[in-house]
């Protein structure tokens, strides 16, 4: 079916997601999170999408507006494409960038012109939400230890084994950067991208853990109609 969200993904981008990018003394530290990437990409490719929609924080920022890149080569979503294009090498990708001055609607409707867009082109799409979690897990970490992340995690993990991503909407603006999140403006972009497509998805958290100072989350969301018997 084409012009429609074929897989949403959120998808962590610490080094510890691929085992490759690690030295002998953490490449174990992360195995969960390791695997349910390796079955993220299992069921992206089995989605059959044409396109890969990455929408990641560490790229370019421009003030007031979201930003989209199409350029030949991008590196700040490098960990999803990572594991994606040892699968889907030919997949290409547009790299989308939140804007965190802007309210928790506008990134809801960010995801939704994506879907528009998808339409217009009639592409079958796999959203991909880039996004490690609460940054404040561990007191000798670069941010120092903050119970607001363990707490985040917590609930953003209920609400994807709920499959309820409406409910981000209703996170008071203060709560994810309290929490050093990581996550928030792009998850609300799947939520969005999710609820313009109009198909029921089904939501399976892969893995979520915290062996560092930061969270990492795994989980997918795919269309009812795909469902295996």
């Amino acid at each position: 079916m084409a012009g429609t969200v074929a897989i949403g993904v959120i998808a962590p981008h610490g080094d510890e997601a691929i085992a490759e990018a690690c030295d002998d003394a953490t490449r174990d530290r992360a195995v969960a999170t390791q695997r349910a990437m390796e079955e993220m990409t299992r069921r992206v490719a089995a989605a059959d999408p044409e396109v890969a929609v990455v929408a990641t924080p560490h790229n370019v920022h421009v003030a007031g507006y979201m930003a989209v890149l199409t350029a030949a080569q991008v590196s700040g979503a490098l960990i999803p494409l990572w594991h994606l294009t040892r699968t889907l090498p030919d997949l290409p990708a547009v790299v989308m960038a939140p804007a965190r001055d802007l309210d928790t609607n506008a990134h809801v409707r960010a995801g939704a012109a994506v879907v528009r867009a998808a339409r217009r082109l009639g592409r079958r799409i796999a959203v991909v939400a880039s996004a490690d979690q609460g940054h404040g897990h561990a007191a000798d970490g670069p941010y120092g230890f903050h119970p607001e992340s363990a707490e985040f995690d917590a609930r953003v993990a209920d609400i994807v084994r709920r499959n309820a991503l409406e409910e981000l909407v209703r996170f008071d603006p203060g709560y994810a950067p309290a929490a050093l999140a990581d996550s928030w403006w792009q998850m609300l972009m799947l939520q969005g991208a999710l609820e313009a497509d109009g198909e029921r998805f089904r939501a399976e958290l892969l893995a979520y853990e915290a062996p560092t100072y930061f969270g990492m989350l795994t989980a997918v969301f795919e269309r009812e109609t795909d469902r295996q018997p």
